[in-house]
């Protein structure tokens, strides 16, 4: 039998930080299950499913630096996601997700023929220029990009 215990200790933070955040969502849990996670259980990624009026509604965990982030929320049945706060949650509860629209099908959304026009994107007298990438082109190092390596660790931590 595999050593589970990451599992259970980071289904059992996952639980207690959702009721924390909201005690109504975790009246609503259905079940956790463990993505992934690193052999030294120092990062891990997990998923509940909540059922809410017969919706399907998942919520990413992520353990990272010895914490619990759920920042957001996924509705299976509209393909969307959303922050993991109160009104969201009330909005979901309410039963009024049909008022969001239905999406438009990706047939009327081909945008393969268009051509994008970036000549909006420099000065005036041409002194300053903004980068662009073509589809073709690539980053070769840091200085290339728009973000440096520190702000995108940090986007992510």
């Amino acid at each position: 039998m595999a050593d589970n215990s990451f599992e259970i200790k980071f289904a059992q933070l996952v639980d207690a930080r959702l009721q924390e955040m909201s005690p109504s969502l975790y009246k609503r849990r259905v079940g956790f299950q463990l993505i992934e996670q690193e052999e030294d259980d120092t990062k891990g990624l997990g998923v509940i499913a909540l059922m809410i009026n017969n919706t399907w509604i998942y919520i990413p965990a992520f353990f990272l630096k010895g914490k619990i982030k759920m920042p957001a929320l996924y509705i299976k049945k509209y393909d969307m996601c959303c922050p993991l706060n109160d009104s969201w949650t009330s909005f979901i509860k309410s039963n009024e997700l049909e008022s969001l629209g239905k999406g438009i099908s990706e047939r009327t959304l081909d945008l393969s023929n268009t051509r994008q026009s970036y000549r909006g994107l420099s000065n005036e007298d041409n002194s300053t220029k903004v980068p662009i990438l073509d589809k073709m082109s690539s980053i070769e190092n840091e200085r290339d990009s728009f973000i440096n390596n520190e702000d995108l660790h940090n986007i992510f931590s």
